[in-house]
């Protein structure tokens, strides 16, 4: 049985960066020290917007 859903929920990035205590056990956290913290929470709130676009464009409906 092949299930599609139509509706994501979101949750834009308030607060976004690198955790310590999290990324002893989550692979997907690097460190990026050649950014400021400031520019790595930018990055991350532009990628979910684009991301938010792409799903309005292919007419997924989203939950924020």
């Amino acid at each position: 049985m092949k299930t599609i859903t139509d509706t994501v929920f979101m949750v834009r990035p308030a607060r976004f960066g690198f955790n310590p205590v999290t990324a002893e056990n989550n692979a997907f956290q690097e460190r990026d020290m050649d950014h400021t913290k400031a520019e790595v929470a930018d990055r991350a709130r532009t990628e979910f917007d684009q991301m938010k676009d792409k799903l309005v464009k292919a007419g997924i409906d989203r939950i924020r």
